[in-house]
């Protein structure tokens, strides 16, 4: 599905979901206006649901958008059976003809659900929760274009955002419309004015599988990080884990929380509903990495595994390396955050002090199979060594025809814009990403 035949601003229809992974389904001509299907809290609640539903969708957070996060890194092989659903991210294959749509349409597809919603809200007779929907809507589309931006766009501190991002959705576009690609810049400024919009709107109180104002505040927190401002990345992160009602579960408990559907460090988590325990493509199932418990599925159903997409243990990650780049560097907090941890993993370690390379190394530990390693290397400009090294164990297969080694220059790491996309938007037709023309 491609941008213009997602947005119809004539229709709310965007909104269906179904049991299946199928993409958003756009009902006839004549379905009702937004105005008339929108038009009271019950209505806002189902298509916010909707929108939580379709992220779960495997072509974005069900499945494909964490494993490029992990097999493009150098801590995950694919092997066995799921080889063959993951190894063109695993080794840098994709081009023009065969990049995965779904990483392009279905957040689009969401954020036109956003816009569709945000269009008609004021119709609504203001409420606290008309305003805590709103700020749901804002906090959504501002998560889907960021990790557009992730996938499409040049990492920001590589040149500032100068570079091509992706096309922004800041309100229903009609059909005719075919927008080109803002710079990374504008996508980034976009994500935090959103953020911020929704912070200002949004409650505290936890609803489990729902972004709440401390949500908004972690993955601002994040954004920041990306872009390399470490004073607001610090500010954040540090004001979720002091003033949040989340908590570092202990080590005792830790092997545990992954069975369950929420703990205490859930600052938000897409629900996985236990009926769509037959779907084979979702992470759960095509990780089978029982071994570190991280995927062991509910009840014996190994698919049903909810997405930590926002975990305390990351922000302490994100304060303790924003701690120490920030403009006055604060190595009591990085120290403090980085510690909590280590020996919270293993309770006899003694107290280290804070360096990026530690700090990274415990995000790679910590945050393994949770989507984080590769898109943690290029934000940073790091090179992936995934060769195999004599006397170390490794044992890549990847081939002369194949990215060894990632980094930022290396063209592969971004994706190429669909061909399908391209085809019908004349206005990126001369935008496609460097590598691909």
């Amino acid at each position: 599905m491609k941008i213009k035949s997602l947005i119809l601003a004539t229709v709310v229809s965007i909104i269906v979901f179904t049991s299946c992974d199928d993409f958003l389904k756009v009902n006839p001509d004549d379905a009702l206006p937004p105005e008339e299907a929108l038009s009271e809290q019950k209505d806002l609640d189902k298509a916010l649901n909707g929108m939580y539903y379709t992220l779960t969708n495997t072509s974005f957070y069900g499945c494909n958008f964490l494993v490029r996060g992990e097999v493009g890194g150098d801590d995950i092989q694919p092997i066995g059976q799921t080889a063959s659903r993951t190894e063109n991210y695993y080794r840098f294959i994709h081009r023009i003809n065969n990049s995965p749509e779904g990483l392009w349409s279905i957040p689009y597809g969401i954020i036109n659900s956003a816009n569709t919603m945000l269009a008609v809200i004021d119709n609504i007779p203001e409420t606290v929760e008309r305003d805590n929907s709103e700020g749901e809507a804002l906090a959504i589309r501002a998560l889907c274009h960021f990790n557009l931006l992730l996938t499409y766009g040049t990492p920001y501190l590589k040149d500032n955002g100068t570079s091509y991002g992706v096309p922004l959705a800041d309100r229903v576009i009609s059909e005719d419309e075919l927008p080109s690609r803002a710079s990374v810049a504008d996508g980034y400024k976009m994500v935090i004015e959103d953020l911020e919009k929704a912070i200002g709107l949004l409650n505290e109180e936890t609803n489990y599988g729902h972004i709440n104002r401390w949500a908004a505040k972690a993955l601002l927190a994040r954004v920041y990080l990306y872009k390399g401002d470490w004073d607001n990345a610090f500010k954040y992160a540090d004001e979720v884990a002091q003033d949040g009602p989340y908590s570092l579960v202990s080590n005792a408990e830790y092997l545990s929380i992954w069975a369950q559907k929420e703990n205490s460090e859930s600052v938000f988590d897409i629900d996985i509903d236990e009926t769509r325990s037959g779907n084979l493509e979702l992470f759960g199932y095509v990780a089978e990495i029982r071994f570190i418990n991280k995927y062991p599925g509910y009840n014996g159903k190994l698919p049903v595994n909810n997405v930590r997409v926002l975990r305390l243990s990351d922000i302490y990650l994100i304060a303790a390396e924003a701690a120490l780049k920030k403009s006055t560097p604060n190595q009591d907090k990085a120290d403090f955050y980085l510690n909590e941890i280590r020996k919270r993993a293993v309770p006899e370690l003694t107290d280290v002090t804070a360096t990026e390379e530690l700090i990274l190394k415990e995000r790679r530990k910590e945050l393994v199979m949770e989507g984080h390693r590769f898109y943690d290397a290029m934000r940073l400009g790091l090179t992936l060594n995934r060769e195999k090294t004599p006397g170390e164990g490794t044992d890549h297969y990847l081939n002369s025809t194949d990215l060894i080694s990632p980094n930022w220059d290396d063209y592969r790491i971004i994706l190429a814009i669909p061909q399908a996309e391209v085809d019908v938007n004349p206005n990126i037709q001369g935008q496609q990403n460097p590598g691909y023309e």
